[in-house]
């Protein structure tokens, strides 16, 4: 056996090995973080896992758009050329709606911050020059936008809307809270899940309008 094929299989056995760690680690800091008296949710892009697993699809799709490139140039244009290219921008095109999805998110939350204050059952969104604070029991309901049960990266990205008393709305992304969470720290009120093929945020219809002609929203 090569050098280099056993310093593969050690690296794939300590992948195999740190990653459920890490993966755990995360749970179980998560499990504490909302035991808290005060739950503050705020994102890290490095602790989440579906960032990652959205960067790794991207470059996949690109690597998939080289490759179409790459094959166009040394074989020339010819009817196994155009299928065949026809097929790797299809497979490509299909790996950057969750980056896309990333983007929007994380400039509408990105730098926001969600505080859940249990003693006094009071809520506050800050994003930028918003402070928006409001008691849980304002809230009238809440609608989980969430996208169908896929493998793809975009099916980690979701969206809920708050409804609170005098017809206010809030919306908050899955980068700061995801519907576990909602279900640890809000009290019982009325939930509707509405699910859609890719979450798109109602303010970004320009990425629902580049994806949506081969896909059903």
């Amino acid at each position: 056996m090569s050098p280099e094929t056993e310093i593969g299989i050690a690296a794939l056995l300590l992948l195999a090995v740190v990653l459920p760690l890490v993966l755990s680690i995360g749970e179980y800091r998560q499990t504490q973080k909302l035991a808290q008296p005060v739950v503050r949710f705020v994102y890290r892009p490095w602790r989440d896992m579906s960032f990652w697993w959205t960067l790794l699809q991207t470059f996949y799709g690109l690597a998939l758009l080289a490759a179409a490139g790459v094959m166009t140039v040394r074989l020339g244009v010819d009817a196994f050329t155009c299928i065949a290219d026809a097929v790797l921008l299809l497979l490509a095109w299909r790996c950057f709606p969750a980056i896309c999805l990333w983007w929007a998110y994380w400039q509408w939350d990105g730098r926001a911050c969600l505080c859940f204050d249990r003693a006094r059952s009071e809520m506050t969104y800050t994003n930028r020059a918003i402070n928006f604070t409001f008691a849980a029991v304002e809230i009238e309901r809440l609608v989980q936008y969430t996208p169908a049960t896929t493998r793809t990266a975009s099916s980690d990205y979701s969206y809920a809307i708050l409804h609170l008393t005098n017809t206010r709305e809030l919306l908050v992304t899955s980068l700061l809270c995801d519907a576990i969470d909602w279900l640890s720290v809000l009290p019982a009120i009325k939930a509707e899940v509405i699910n859609q093929r890719f979450a798109w945020l109602p303010t970004n219809p320009k990425f629902r309008r580049f994806f949506s002609p081969f896909s059903k929203q």
